[in-house]
């Protein structure tokens, strides 16, 4: 209780600091285009407002109370005790003269001087009783610290030690199990044996040359496995998973592509491997990394939108440098390309009936020179494979005759549409 009487007293002479403290500064605040004095002084009061309002927070708090530091600071803090009493009594008799925001402003300097408060004898008294004050009230701060300080450094050396004894702990945990597994390896070891010894007493008098017994062990471990295996194999795509005996159903040529780009520069960093991550047969020896890099020089004819795009491209293993110049043509939104496949959309889109002329169409718009196989649609750089495709996702649900589709797109990889772009989207 005597703690909580000490920190009472050292709450009150702070709360009748800042009570002062801030009365001054309004007036001074009134003052200070007057008087180079009232401006001084009105920088050293706001920083002593700022001091005592960090002590009283950490008064107000119980975090401080029944440390060693408690009693000091607030023995220091009722040392100020007097000076704040002056600094109350010149305070009052500031009351006394009006604040500078009722003198007129066209009154001559003689009158404005005539009201000032301040005489010389009062600005030397709240100056000596400033240093007092800001001199105990930061040694108060200093102790505050310190304290803080050696506090978090003990809290923190004590979690310290219960983490070596909860690690110490887990260690010897860890030692018990690795002893339990290397006696249940043993056990293992040496179940062939007693299984062998079992059967040879069941059966004496028999000939035959194999433990049937462990056979029937070996064969349901055997499908154990398998059967453990075969929950195993997950992947993204349930068509490319792969057994444990290595006879896997993986599709060879399997990439991994991330491309980034910005403007008309590319890059892509691929990776090759002919089986899936989950497969046991993937090996890190068995990928293929390829590095490429894709430059598109823009430049324009009267035909509309030309550019020229320079591939190249390093890898390893069997693709080691690849480089391709081409000239593609940028088509508008409303291409004849384009407008061919519109005009067989909904319930006609690739028919029988519909496929024929649709083939010859775009036999002739090749040849016309109509389209290229290294046109590209847009800003999106969809070539005449990502629009056709595009196209018949969109309809897919109206009926749409795969046969026919994939015969059009071998026309199309036959006229020399490449096969390896990607667009925009990286598909």
């Amino acid at each position: 209780m005597a703690e909580f009487a000490v920190g009472a007293s050292a709450a009150g002479f702070i709360s009748l600091g800042l009570q002062v403290t801030n009365g001054l500064i309004k007036y001074c605040d009134a003052w200070k285009e007057f008087e180079k004095d009232a401006k001084t002084g009105l920088i050293r009061l706001r920083g002593l407002s700022h001091i005592l309002e960090v002590l009283n927070s950490v008064m107000a708090g119980s975090d401080l109370v029944g440390r060693p530091s408690f009693d000091t600071v607030a023995s220091t803090i009722e040392d100020c005790g007097d000076s704040l009493l002056e600094m109350e009594k010149l305070h009052l008799s500031c009351f006394r003269t009006s604040e500078s925001t009722v003198v007129p402003k066209a009154l001559t300097a003689q009158l404005l001087r005539a009201r000032y408060p301040f005489r010389k004898v009062k600005i030397k008294t709240l100056s000596a009783l400033l240093n007092d004050l800001q001199i105990n009230l930061n040694t108060a701060l200093m102790v505050i610290q310190s304290d803080g300080f050696n506090y978090l450094s003990g809290v923190l050396k004590s979690q310290h030690q219960q983490s070596l004894g909860q690690m110490s702990s887990i260690h010897v945990e860890l030692q018990g199990t690795s002893a339990l597994m290397q006696s249940t390896v043993m056990r293992l070891e040496d179940l062939p044996t007693q299984l062998d010894r079992l059967q040879r007493v069941a059966r004496p008098s028999s000939n035959a040359t194999e433990p049937l017994l462990t056979n029937a062990v070996s064969r349901a471990t055997s499908d154990e496995f398998n059967a453990m295996g075969t929950n195993l194999r997950t992947w993204k795509k349930p068509g490319l998973q792969a057994s444990p005996t290595f006879g896997c159903q993986c599709k060879p040529g399997f990439t991994y592509r991330n491309t980034t780009g910005l403007g008309s520069f590319h890059y892509s960093s691929e990776e090759w491997s002919q089986h899936v991550p989950s497969c046991p047969a993937y090996r890190t020896t068995q990928r293929r990394r390829r590095k490429a890099i894709k430059v598109m020089l823009p430049f324009y004819w009267w035909q509309g939108g030309q550019y020229v795009v320079l591939d190249f491209s390093i890898g390893a293993g069997n693709t080691t440098i690849r480089r391709s110049l081409a000239c593609r043509r940028i088509l508008p939104p409303d291409n004849p390309f384009k407008k061919l496949l519109e005009q067989h959309h909904g319930a006609t889109l690739f028919q029988d009936a519909g496929e024929g002329q649709l083939r010859q169409k775009l036999a002739t718009m090749f040849e016309t020179g109509l389209i290229s196989p290294h046109d590209v649609e847009g800003d999106y750089q969809r070539t005449l494979l990502h629009m056709t495709v595009e196209l018949v996702v969109l309809n897919y649900s109206r009926g749409c005759n795969l046969s026919a589709f994939l015969a059009i797109l071998q026309d199309l990889i036959e006229a020399g549409v490449p096969t390896h772009e990607y667009d925009d989207f990286d598909e």
